[in-house]
């Protein structure tokens, strides 16, 4: 059970990712301007952004503040981006 829950976590850090890289894009941001606006420090933006670090509501909340998007929204995209 616990290899799944592994996997499931590793894939929602990875759909959240690609979300965030997903919106960055979208608002036209680069992530110099998301990391000053968002209060996230760069070396963990990078990772976060990367899949490499799972996000906190916390970090996801200051990303979501710097692209001007609101969380329900950004998580009702990550559902759909996970299937």
């Amino acid at each position: 059970m616990k290899a799944a829950n592994a996997r499931t976590v590793g894939h929602l850090s990875l759909t959240v990712a690609a979300q965030i890289r997903a919106e960055r894009a979208s608002a036209g941001l680069t992530q110099d301007k998301i990391i000053a606006a968002s209060g996230v420090s760069r070396s963990t933006y990078l990772r976060l952004e990367s899949g490499k670090r799972p996000a906190d509501i916390t970090q996801i909340g200051g990303i979501c503040d710097a692209l001007n998007l609101d969380l329900v929204t950004f998580f009702e995209r990550v559902k759909e981006r996970m299937g």
